[in-house]
C-alpha cells in the first residue's frame, strides 16, 4: 500500500489514498508540479485512487448513476469516479494518466460547484500586472497559442483554468490541470483579480470588440467543463456564469499567431 498525502487545489484540502505504487506513479506523472505534503487532519474531501481500470479512452462524455445508498457515479471506459452522499469520500478508478488527469478535472469541476465556490472553465489564464486575463474559445481557437504567446507574464492555466465567483470579485488560482505549457512550482503565482474574458478568433488583424450580458453568458457557457446532469446543478452553474458576466468584461478577441494583440489588452 502506498501512503497517503495531501494536496491543495484551489481552495481544497484533498487528501488522497493509493491503492498501490503504480496508481501513485500515475497520479506523480500526471501532476508533476502539484504541491504535496502528509494528510491533512481536516480534509475537505478524501480520495481512493485505484489503477487497474477499464480500457482505453473511447470519448468525452461520462455516464452518471446513483445506487440505494445514495452514492454517484460518473462513468466512462477509462475512469470511473464514486461519491459518497456526503460529498466527503471518492473513489477513483482509472485506466492510465490521461484518464486520471481527466477524472480529476471532472471531480475538481463536480467538488466546486457543490461547495457553491465556482468552476472549472476550458481556458487558458495569464497573469499581466495585478491582474489576469482569462482566453475561452472553440477547440483549436488558439487558447494554448495566446497563452505561449504571453510569456514572460505568468501563466496560471493553459487548459483548465480555476475560477472562484463570489457576489462582488472573481478570483483565478494556479492549475494543475495542464495540456502543453508548465509552471515550476516555485513560479506558482497567488490567487488574482480576473479582469477580462477574450473569447479568441484567429485573425490576420487584431481587434477587440465588447460582448453583451447575454451573449457573453452563453459564451461562457460553452467553455464550462463537465455540466452536471443535475437541474439543480445546471440552475447553480447558470447563476455563477450570471454573476462572472456582471463581474468581468467580455470580449471577442480577433488576435494574431504573435505577442502584439497584448496591446489591445493592457
Amino acid at each position: 500500500m502506498a501512503p497517503t498525502l495531501s494536496t491543495t487545489i484551489g481552495e481544497f484540502i484533498w487528501n488522497v489514498e493509493f491503492h498501490s505504487k503504480s496508481a501513485a506513479a500515475l497520479f506523480n506523472a500526471a501532476f508533476p508540479y502539484l504541491n504535496t505534503e502528509p494528510p491533512s487532519e481536516n480534509p475537505g474531501l478524501t480520495i481512493k485512487l485505484e489503477d487497474g481500470f477499464g480500457t482505453s479512452f473511447q470519448d468525452y462524455e461520462p455516464r452518471t448513476s446513483v445506487d440505494e445508498a445514495g452514492r454517484t457515479s460518473h462513468t466512462r471506459a477509462d475512469y470511473e469516479l464514486t461519491i459518497d452522499s456526503s460529498f466527503e469520500a471518492v473513489l477513483i478508478r482509472v485506466y492510465d494518466g490521461f484518464a486520471l488527469k481527466h477524472a480529476c478535472m471532472h471531480l475538481f469541476s463536480l467538488y466546486a460547484l457543490h461547495r457553491q465556490w465556482g468552476l472549472l472553465m476550458h481556458a487558458s489564464v495569464v497573469r499581466s500586472g495585478m491582474s489576469a486575463h482569462l482566453f475561452g474559445g472553440h477547440s483549436g481557437a488558439g487558447k494554448s497559442t495566446a497563452a505561449a504567446l504571453s510569456a514572460p507574464r505568468g501563466l496560471y492555466a493553459d487548459e483548465a483554468a480555476l475560477v472562484k465567483i463570489t457576489d462582488d470579485q472573481v478570483i483565478v488560482y494556479h492549475s494543475p490541470f495542464r495540456s502543453e505549457l508548465h509552471t515550476p512550482l516555485a513560479d506558482q503565482l497567488s490567487p488574482c483579480p480576473l479582469a477580462s474574458i477574450n473569447m479568441l478568433h484567429q485573425s490576420p488583424v487584431n481587434r477587440r470588440e465588447p460582448v453583451s450580458r447575454p451573449d457573453a453568458v452563453m459564451a461562457l457557457m460553452a467553455v464550462v467543463f463537465y455540466w452536471s446532469p443535475s437541474p439543480e446543478d445546471a440552475k447553480s452553474i447558470m447563476r455563477l456564469l450570471g454573476t462572472f458576466s456582471r463581474l468581468v468584461p467580455v470580449y471577442h478577441l480577433y488576435f494574431r499567431k504573435e505577442p502584439t494583440f497584448w496591446e489591445l489588452i493592457d
